[in-house]
């Protein structure tokens, strides 16, 4: 009876402990779900798709936004190729125009940030040359438009919930 007290006993344990692997399974699998799935980008020119990796645990996670239209109101470089704007989200770049923005010109951005994160715009000026920083911002609030201004250029952006 002790023998068969001790198996039940095992079982039990051995059942207790795949129910513990299995949520804690479930609870990555849910996890990574909600950190995905309004963090992955539309295809679109010039996109990267690293948004996850930026994403804050859940226990800090502030609101997610969605970078939408970047306009160039003002370019930084004089000329008829005009700025080759980059972005980056905490020091990370997170996506590169196409090709050229002049005056007027406009791109999709759509990608996701958190509140709170540090959006800055560069422009690419090439080996020969560094780039220039045209502005550094922080995403305040779940909707809004980030201005860059640095070096004589004009730039919105403007986010709004994902």
């Amino acid at each position: 009876m002790l023998f068969t007290k001790k198996l039940d006993a095992d079982a039990s344990e051995n059942s207790a402990a795949k129910t513990r692997t299995w949520k804690r399974r479930a609870g990555v699998v849910a996890l990574s779900a909600a950190l995905l799935g309004g963090g992955v980008p539309a295809a679109t020119a010039g996109a990267s798709t690293v948004d996850a990796a930026h994403a804050k645990s859940p226990a800090s996670a502030k609101a997610l936004v969605r970078l939408g239209q970047l306009n160039a109101l003002a370019n930084e470089d004089l000329g008829p190729d005009g700025d080759e704007p980059y972005i980056t989200v905490n020091g990370t770049t997170v996506w590169d125009a196409p090709g050229s923005l002049d005056d007027g010109d406009s791109l999709p951005v759509n990608f996701v940030v958190n509140e709170g994160d540090e959006v800055s715009l560069f422009d690419a000026d090439g080996p020969l040359g560094a780039d220039d920083l045209l502005g550094t911002q922080i995403v305040n609030g779940t909707s809004g438009t980030l201005e860059f201004t640095n070096d004589g250029a004009h730039y919105t952006l403007a986010y709004g919930p994902a």
